[in-house]
């Protein structure tokens, strides 16, 4: 199946949060807990249209419509995010061959500088990542990127880190979204609960 381009129109409202895969069993002897942590954490939430216009409800709605539900797929920029405070610049690069979880080593960065720092939004192999800790860059144009959540998928040396549009790719939660009530003269909007597809 193809995967469509971002929502039309720029919603009002994006929410994202990171669902992380974890299973929490307690002893009923002693209520010992024990936590696992498993892999597949993916980014969850949902994005929202205020008051569309109609031009704008005819957008989205025809948008909403060609995904088929839950088994459309669409690129997704987190749009309030997209300013750095890093300051990437050239191509930057994955450094080592088969490169897998939250950490990899970089390179083609402008040497001796911040290249992300916290909070940045990045996207590697289509998965939309959020920067946990300052990609410090050497003098060789070489530093580590740490983010969450964990790459699902091992990349290669030479993937291309994208930070000027970071998108990810997500579906609707389920065949119930797209549904929306519009009223004459009042605040009208459109809701959509969306999953990263992982």
């Amino acid at each position: 199946m193809a995967i469509h381009s971002k929502p039309p129109v720029t919603p009002s409202e994006i929410r994202l949060h990171t669902l992380f895969h974890t299973a929490v069993n307690e002893s009923p002897v002693n209520r010992v807990t024990e936590t696992l942590e498993m892999g597949g954490a993916r980014l969850e939430g949902h994005i929202q249209w205020d008051n569309p216009s109609p031009a704008e409800i005819r957008l989205i709605t025809a948008w909403i419509t060609k995904l088929r539900g839950a088994a459309g797929r669409f690129f997704m920029p987190h749009y309030f995010f997209l300013q750095h405070q890093g300051q990437p610049a050239g191509k930057i690069v994955i450094a080592e061959n088969n490169s897998y979880g939250a950490q990899v080593k970089l390179s083609g960065a402008t040497p001796s500088t911040t290249a992300f720092d916290y909070g940045d939004w990045v996207s590697i192999n289509n998965q939309l990542v959020m920067v946990v800790d300052s990609c410090k860059i050497d003098s060789l144009g070489k530093g580590v990127l740490t983010f969450e959540p964990p790459l699902r998928h091992v990349v290669q040396a030479g993937e291309v880190v994208v930070y000027d549009n970071a998108q990810g790719i997500f579906r609707l939660k389920d065949d119930k979204q797209g549904a929306f009530s519009l009223r004459q003269n009042k605040d009208s909007k459109i809701k959509l609960a969306i999953v990263e597809a992982v």
